[in-house]
């Protein structure tokens, strides 16, 4: 008995929806931006958590050393205030801590590169102590020998001329392994120094997400003329097997007060803590989305009931109960959000790929990664959105009086 009043309910929504085409239709588009909303703003979070994660993972260091975030500075050469100094002698000092099996300084800044003088690119510039044994090449090499240049701060030295860069800036600059490039912080600079490309590495552009050269840090500071104060951005260190990390942490904060010493998740927390005002707008984006969605389907359904209210008042007076009512609008809220849901999660297919060809095209690849259970969230959402709206339409339909809506 009570499954055949299923039946029935169900197939009184299914009708009312085949008659009030157009008013279906905009319920299920409700539904379906939603679902596409939050699968591909989802998608754009587990992107940022990914690839923050592997890229902080990928550089191989267990402690950071910070002076502070590295700040664009437009005024500036190279465009980027980095507020480590020393950063040779402090590289070799953590090194030869007995529980440190590896320290190099890095610096990162904005440098004019190009095949050619006076054709140039504005990409980041990467400077690294150590002989770049930690990269991998996908062609050709890495460097062959350490930053020679340096001199124990004389920059006297010899320069090895040698830069890594990785695919997108290759194909910027249209260069590969054996090429010759230009690469200074001025445009002067960039003409009178050269450098050759031994090598394309993905690893540190994979990190920062901007197409990349890497030097020796001695020479992008020669280049930059930033030599005076030896500056970097922070000092990656990796600890010896076996070794307490949160103790070398200690020891180095001791030692440093003046610099931050973070772990690697604690890294991690600080590049997530910086893009909070994104990942808040996204969220507030996907919210907006579900009770846009939610409105739009109680909209309609509401005013199906409304168009209804003299059927529904003759269906009251004629026995049937309140509960079938509900049973009809809540199955329309079912088949509503089942129909958006696929639409959305069909459109939101060809969506992520249409984002990540276009921004591709700007250098940054795979900015929405949406595994299965991200359209299965999406999915869910629509069928959520489509229930929710029937059921205050079905508050409403138990609202309709036989005696004010029936004539006399």
């Amino acid at each position: 008995m009570i499954g055949s009043r299923l039946r029935a309910a169900v197939g009184v929504a299914l009708a009312q929806l085949r008659h009030y085409r157009v008013r279906g239709t905009l319920a299920v588009v409700g539904v379906a931006l939603a679902v596409v909303t939050v699968v591909i703003l989802t998608g754009v979070g587990v992107s940022a958590l990914t690839v923050g994660d592997a890229g902080v993972d990928r550089i191989g260091a267990d402690l950071w050393v910070t002076a502070g975030p590295s700040s664009f500075a437009p005024g500036a050469v190279g465009s980027v205030e980095n507020q480590l100094f020393d950063a040779h002698a402090v590289s070799r000092d953590v090194e030869r801590r007995e529980d440190v099996r590896g320290a190099r300084a890095v610096l990162f800044q904005t440098v004019y590169a190009g095949a050619d003088r006076g054709d140039y690119r504005t990409i980041v510039g990467v400077g690294t102590t150590g002989d770049g044994e930690r990269f991998d090449a996908v062609e050709g090499r890495s460097f062959a020998e350490g930053d020679v240049h340096y001199a124990d701060g004389g920059y006297d030295g010899p320069t090895t001329g040698e830069a890594l860069v990785d695919e997108r800036a290759a194909d910027r600059l249209g260069v590969e392994v054996g090429d010759t490039i230009h690469v200074g912080g001025t445009l002067v600079a960039a003409d009178e120094n050269s450098f050759t490309v031994v090598g394309i590495s993905n690893d540190v552009s994979r990190f920062i997400g901007a197409p990349t050269v890497v030097l020796h840090l001695s020479e992008l500071q020669e280049v930059s003329g930033s030599t005076g104060v030896d500056p970097a951005s922070t000092v990656l260190v990796r600890t010896e097997k076996g070794a307490d990390t949160r103790r070398v942490q200690r020891e180095l904060s001791a030692t440093y007060p003046e610099l931050t010493v973070r772990t690697r998740s604690e890294q991690f927390g600080s590049v997530l803590r910086r893009q909070s005002a994104v990942i808040a707008s996204a969220l507030t984006l996907a919210v907006l989305a579900v009770g846009s969605g939610v409105a739009l389907v109680t909209n309609v359904l509401g005013l199906l009931v409304y168009h209804q209210r003299r059927q529904l008042a003759a269906l009251r007076a004629g026995g049937v109960s309140v509960r079938t009512l509900l049973v009809v609008t809540l199955s329309e809220g079912v088949v509503v959000g089942t129909v958006g849901a696929a639409v959305g999660v069909l459109v939101a297919v060809p969506g992520i790929r249409a984002i990540n060809l276009a921004v591709g095209a700007l250098g940054f690849p795979n900015v929405v990664d949406a595994p299965r259970w991200v359209f299965a969230l999406g999915g869910a959402v629509g069928l959520v959105v489509g229930v929710v709206g029937a059921v205050v339409a079905g508050w409403r339909t138990t609202r309709v009086s036989p005696v004010e809506h029936l004539p006399r």
